[in-house]
């Protein structure tokens, strides 16, 4: 019924005289690999140096960016909060604390702390029949609101956002 079968030796086969011929011919190829691999271990510090050379103007280019972008945003919400005391000032004629509130309110919410902010408000005729020009600036105090601060203390430096709008005269 069952027969066994003998089972094959694992002994290893004899090198074929030919395949030991390709092997010999394939030989410079690998010592130039070889000359290679000590050409690339001679630049193993290399990255680290080039690191040590980039990262550092990469992270103050990234810093700047930032910092430009907050500039940039800050301009941008004095205009803003500038253009609605104005915008109130002329049209509603609310007074000088309510124009100052409704400046610190936009700037608080685009991010600023209101107590950096102040408000100047004039009126200035106008060569406009029975109208005046309602002058409103806001400014604040970029330290204040930076990431960065004043590394280098080269002073103040002041973001001012100004609008005017015609309003009509006061009868």
């Amino acid at each position: 019924m069952f027969t066994l079968k003998p089972v094959p030796s694992l002994k290893p086969e004899p090198i074929d005289v030919h395949f030991a011929s390709q092997l010999f011919r394939l030989a410079p190829r690998a010592k130039l690999k070889c000359r290679r691999r000590s050409w690339q271990d001679k630049r193993n510090g290399v990255a680290a140096v080039e690191f040590a050379t980039v990262a550092p103007l990469v992270i103050l280019l990234i810093f700047l960016m930032i910092e430009s972008s907050r500039f940039l945003l800050a301009l941008h919400a004095t205009t803003g909060a500038a253009r609605s005391a104005a915008r109130a000032t002329a049209i509603a004629g609310v007074s000088l604390d309510d124009a100052t509130r409704i400046a610190k309110d936009y700037m608080s919410a685009s991010s600023f702390a209101p107590d950096t902010v102040t408000l100047d408000i004039e009126h200035l005729p106008s060569t406009a029949d029975n109208m005046t020009q309602v002058l409103c600036t806001v400014t604040i105090d970029f330290d204040a609101v930076s990431v960065i601060g004043d590394p280098f203390s080269i002073g103040a430096h002041i973001v001012t956002g100004t609008s005017a709008m015609l309003a009509p005269d006061p009868e």
